[in-house]
């Protein structure tokens, strides 16, 4: 980690926190002002992309994905398995 030495090509990042900080990160992302608390909710487990739309970079923009669901089924007694 650190300043990158000269030029550094554009890259993909992944960014794995708890929810406050990756609610400040988005909003950040979308020009809002944190003080204004904006209401971005992320699900626990979820999946998000910060991208643009148009492909401009003057219209970032945020790609929601749900978050991970468990499957469960119940047997004849209504047990879960």
């Amino acid at each position: 980690m650190g300043k990158p030495k000269g030029e550094a090509p554009p890259s993909d990042v992944l960014i794995v926190a708890h929810g406050h900080i990756l609610r400040s990160f988005a909003a950040r992302w979308i020009r809002k002002d944190i003080a204004d608390n904006p209401s971005l909710i992320l699900e626990a487990g979820g999946v998000g992309t910060l991208s643009y739309e148009h492909q401009s970079i003057d219209e970032p923009a945020i790609l929601l994905g749900g978050a991970f669901v468990v499957d469960t089924t119940n047997d004849k007694h209504g047990d879960s398995k």
